[in-house]
């Protein structure tokens, strides 16, 4: 078979009887990170001064945080929940807007708005769950007072209807 004078035919056919195709496949993606790690270490080559000078404070920042293990991920998950309140802070704020009744619209189509604004709160307020040391909810007790602020405001618009 003419396939077989091939050379890398001849490899692959080794590789096969060897059993080692596992490996090989290892060390093809090691090689394939080893080659974007030289491209990214030639574009570095390539920043300017500020550059790299801004790359060496940034890195000094972080270093001068001692961070320990996990803390990182603790982090993210703080602001995550941060953001989080903020988005209800604002759309508490919103309903409140709703509710006051300076925009023209009548009672009824306040109370509709609102209670439209409070049923969004309350799905982005389910879904806000963060894992930490242990399950926790982002926001379960403003979950529960979103729940009665909706009951109220529908006991609300029956009361106008």
């Amino acid at each position: 078979v003419a396939g077989l004078e091939s050379e890398a035919t001849q490899l692959a056919l080794v590789d096969r009887w060897a059993g080692t195709g596992v490996l090989l496949n290892e060390v093809r993606g090691c090689y394939k990170e080893l080659v974007a790690t030289e491209s990214a270490l030639k574009q570095a080559g390539d920043w300017t001064p500020e550059q790299q000078e801004r790359l060496t404070q940034l890195v000094e920042d972080v270093n001068s945080m001692n961070l320990e293990p996990g803390e990182d991920e603790e982090l993210r998950l703080t602001l995550k929940r941060l953001d989080a309140e903020r988005a209800a802070v604002e759309g508490c704020a919103r309903v409140h807007g709703i509710v006051s009744g300076n925009n023209g619209q009548s009672v009824t189509d306040n109370l509709r708005a609102a209670s439209r604004e409070l049923s969004a709160l309350q799905l982005k307020t389910q879904g806000s769950t963060i894992s930490s040391d242990s399950e926790s909810t982002v926001g379960a007790d403003d979950a529960t007072n979103l729940d009665v602020a909706t009951d109220l405001l529908l006991e609300a618009q029956r009361l106008v209807q």
